[in-house]
């Protein structure tokens, strides 16, 4: 809504929280209210918002305005679809980029290194701590960044240590956590119950640590917990009382990925990049379980790239 807002307001079109009309209980079937709905959608076009965003951007505008009782015609949602439909057609998604494994352990081992760098990227063992726990939630559980860390400030906290982490011992003496957050807002009864079962990780002994050059989430857990008291409540803190945002951790991932392999990777880049790793070493159905997709396919459409069936079975099989 805050783009639709932001252009109303660019353009002087009379509104009252983005929502247009006068009156409640009334259709919007003027001339006028279709063709700011049609420069809305060019605006969209030529400020270059990708074309998959745009049905989500106008069901927004849809039920902002039915909840206050203005209705637009079927007739203009029709055109809207249609328009939609065109540039889509003609849209050209910049290419989706995926890590090499050569890069990837480069990463790997510069994130390990972090307290023994002469000139460090992040200066405090706060810092280090919140950063490695980020990285390896993402590597090693495939679990989303938006799962554990805020956007803003203001944002509802996902994860925290006393609400989201379950200690336990596998056959007595196999030290391991169970770690709980909430991946999507859905209702769906298969999603439910992945929430409810949580990613449990292993504690890792040092020659896993050196063969993988990760430390592996539990231990990254234990090394956060461990930096300060304050770190046992609320979110992941960068500092004694500063929550560690996505744009913190995203600016900082770039900052290193220039520094080690030439160019800014983003954890969209990195979670992909897990995705494809683990394609050629696990079959695709185990992956989509895994990584809470509830479709192999939708897995396949955003974040593997293309493998063909012979190359997967001798992969695994190697």
């Amino acid at each position: 809504m805050e783009l639709w807002t932001n252009y109303l307001n660019q353009e002087g079109i009379p509104h009252r929280d983005g929502i247009l009309g006068k009156k409640n209980r009334t259709l919007l079937w003027r001339e006028t209210h279709l063709s700011t709905l049609i420069g809305f959608h060019t605006h969209l076009w030529e400020t270059h918002e990708p074309v998959v965003t745009f049905k989500s951007h106008f069901a927004a505008i849809t039920l902002a305005h039915e909840e206050e009782m203005r209705y637009f015609p079927k007739d203009f949602h029709s055109i809207i679809a249609k328009l939609r439909k065109r540039s889509l057609a003609t849209y050209q998604p910049k290419p989706k980029i995926w890590l090499t494994n050569k890069q990837i352990q480069k990463l790997h081992k510069a994130v390990l290194n972090l307290r023994q760098e002469e000139r460090p990227l992040l200066c405090t063992e706060a810092e280090i701590a919140a950063f490695e726990l980020a990285w390896n939630m993402i590597w090693d559980t495939f679990l989303r960044p938006k799962s554990f860390l805020q956007s803003t400030l203001d944002d509802e906290i996902r994860f925290s240590p006393e609400k989201s982490l379950r200690w336990s011992h596998r056959m007595g003496h196999l030290q391991e956590v169970t770690i709980k957050v909430r991946e999507r807002c859905s209702t769906r009864a298969n999603w439910k119950k992945k929430f409810s079962e949580g990613v449990t990780v292993m504690k890792w002994t040092d020659s896993e640590t050196r063969r993988c050059n990760l430390i592996g989430t539990y231990n990254a857990i234990q090394n956060y917990l461990l930096i300060h008291e304050n770190n046992a409540r609320g979110p992941i803190k960068r500092a004694k009382a500063t929550p560690l945002l996505l744009s913190t951790f995203a600016s900082r991932l770039a900052r290193l990925s220039i520094q080690v392999i030439g160019f800014k990777v983003t954890p969209c880049i990195l979670r992909r990049s897990n995705f494809d790793q683990s394609d050629k070493r696990r079959p695709a159905e185990t992956l989509a379980m895994m990584t809470r997709y509830t479709s192999k396919r939708t897995q396949s459409i955003h974040d593997m790239q293309a493998l063909k069936a012979k190359e997967r079975l001798k992969a695994i099989a190697s």
